[in-house]
């Protein structure tokens, strides 16, 4: 992606999943969302969310660009909840190079009262983990995160 803009969506695929390689140059990721949740009680394993402002399954290079104000959210009766990468889900590789990573956000709840249900949260502005990881030059600002459930987790 060249000089560009991705804002005001509300969908995984529309937050930017990539699975090949992905250039971005000069642009702004915005505003972007992932919600999901569920009432079912027959749920029970782990339901995860990821990737609010881009989900980078492959390999990745972002040059000067802006990713804020992007988020994740989770909310069901679960055993266990999980929400990540409020700007950035990074299983794969990524050089993040003069950019800005600023004010996305991560929150996961459970509705259960079961005391050994947990939700839990990773990477308000970014949640790592793929096979290499380089930043230079970028600033990380008011990026934040939040879990609730009944057993505190």
């Amino acid at each position: 992606m060249g000089t560009g803009q991705i804002s005001r969506h509300l969908a995984e695929i529309a937050s930017g999943a990539a699975e090949g390689t992905l250039v971005v140059h000069n642009s702004t990721i915005s505003v972007n969302h992932v919600v999901s949740g569920t009432t079912s009680k027959l749920q029970t394993g782990t339901l995860t969310d990821m990737g609010g402002g881009l989900n980078v399954g492959g390999s990745a290079t972002i040059k000067g660009s802006r990713i804020n104000g992007n988020s994740v959210a989770m909310t069901a009766y679960a055993r266990h909840v999980s929400a990540a990468g409020g700007g950035i889900e990074q299983p794969g590789s990524l050089l993040l190079v003069n950019s800005e990573v600023s004010h996305n956000h991560v929150r996961s709840s459970i509705t259960s009262t079961e005391t050994s249900a947990g939700a839990s949260t990773d990477g308000g502005a970014m949640e790592g983990g793929g096979n290499a990881l380089t930043v230079r030059s970028t600033k990380f600002m008011g990026n934040t995160m939040e879990s609730t459930g009944p057993a505190g987790l």
